[in-house]
């Protein structure tokens, strides 16, 4: 378990020192798991088609830091991605999803 955590860490440090910038979507859903136990992030860098989506369609809104939903940011901040990483570790951690796996019918305002 502290494996993964340390691979998504890793992965994310490099990722904030790239062009990128940061992941801004960043979800247990898009940390891969290959044949050797390694996290791999996927699905950064795609800010343009989450510009898109409403925001409050959006899944990944239950990793998504409550001051991110406040400003309505949609394009993800270093510190955004620290909070959607601290939400995956306690799924490691407690070995359920986010939330409970809860479904939730609520708008971004009900969130925060």
């Amino acid at each position: 378990m502290f494996t993964l955590m340390r691979d998504i860490a890793s992965g994310l440090i490099a990722l904030h020192g790239s062009f990128a910038g940061a992941h801004g979507m960043l979800s247990s859903e898009n940390c891969l798991i290959n044949d050797r136990w390694q996290v791999k992030i996927s699905d950064f860098g795609l800010n343009m088609i989450r510009e898109s989506q409403p925001m409050s369609k959006r899944k990944e809104l239950l990793w998504t830091a409550p001051e991110l939903l406040r400003e309505n940011n949609r394009k993800g901040t270093k510190e955004g991605d620290v909070y959607s990483f601290a939400i995956i570790c306690c799924e490691l951690v407690n070995r359920e999803t986010v939330w409970n796996g809860v479904e939730r019918e609520d708008d971004v305002d009900g969130l925060y």
